[in-house]
């Protein structure tokens, strides 16, 4: 999870200064390279990093955190210049050792490890530090422009007795255009704590169709979206913003719609279920803001 609670100033952020004057020493023997999936989020939106290290020193390189200083992590400014802190500054990360001519990738939720919580233009790029020559190395910057989606749902739900921490939730679905064309955003919070829970993208969505959703006797949230003619999307999210279910549906006779039975349950009348996931870059996986790749050693 991620508070909105400000951490206490970093003690790193000025070794960061030494990066550029000893980045180009050591570039010959490891090289650092990042890539982003885009350079357009909406905030609090999981930002991916995949960081390749290759090890060019002709020997065995093993990557230690030094007195003070972790042996990976992020550069990360705002438009004027300032360091953007990591959630926690006193991180560690257990060493690693890369073989002789070895490349070895990381791939990282940016989003959950810094606070980058304000609208803007931001430059972002991942370092390694050489405990063995007291060097960094630094991958090329590359911006991470945020801003927000508009909103077009929202509601404040309770919490019942014993489903989860806190005693408010609250839904926001959001829309926001991307170059591939418009995306819909799920964003579930506390507004008593300030925790957003997740902001996930849920894939296209049709705009002259707004999505539909319905709570369950939990008040667990059911999204029903058309992402193509005759094509609809289904998530289940639980009050941590965690996917309970995802599903394709295809109108037959009647397009599919959301019900809520005497239970209190929810399920899909109408349309018939897609057995397969289609193979569609527009429906991701949708990755929490606590989620920690299963590659990334924990601080």
């Amino acid at each position: 999870m991620s508070s909105l609670s400000a951490p206490r100033h970093p003690v790193w952020v000025s070794a960061l200064l030494l990066v550029c004057l000893m980045a180009a020493t050591a570039s010959a023997q490891v090289t650092v390279e990042m890539k982003l999936s885009r350079r357009l989020y909406i905030v609090y939106e999981p930002i991916l990093a995949t960081v390749t290290i290759t090890n060019l020193a002709g020997k065995d390189l093993e990557l230690r955190d030094g007195p003070s200083r972790q042996w990976f992590g992020f550069e990360i400014t705002t438009p004027g210049g300032t360091s953007v802190p990591p959630v926690n500054p006193d991180y560690h990360l257990d060493p690693i050792v890369i073989a002789n001519g070895e490349t070895v990738k990381r791939t990282v939720n940016v989003t959950e490890l810094y606070q980058i919580r304000e609208f803007g233009l931001y430059s972002l790029r991942a370092f390694v530090y050489l405990a063995q020559s007291d060097r960094y190395v630094t991958s090329r910057s590359a911006p991470v422009d945020i801003t927000d989606g508009k909103v077009i749902f929202r509601q404040t739900v309770g919490v019942p007795p014993g489903r989860a921490e806190g005693s408010e939730r609250k839904l926001s679905l959001l829309s926001h255009r991307l170059p591939k064309g418009s995306r819909i955003y799920a964003r579930v919070e506390d507004p008593t704590s300030g925790t957003v829970y997740c902001t996930a993208n849920l894939g296209r969505f049709l705009s002259f169709e707004p999505p539909k959703v319905v709570f369950d006797t939990n008040n667990e949230f059911h999204i029903l979206q058309g992402i193509a003619p005759k094509s609809y999307m289904y998530t289940h999210l639980n009050l941590d913003g965690r996917i309970m279910n995802r599903a394709t549906y295809h109108a037959t006779q009647k397009n599919p719609r959301l019900s809520r039975l005497a239970d209190g349950s929810v399920q899909i009348v109408g349309g018939v279920l897609e057995t397969t996931t289609p193979n569609d870059p527009s429906l991701p996986p949708l990755p929490k803001i606590s989620d920690r790749p299963a590659n990334l050693p924990k601080p």
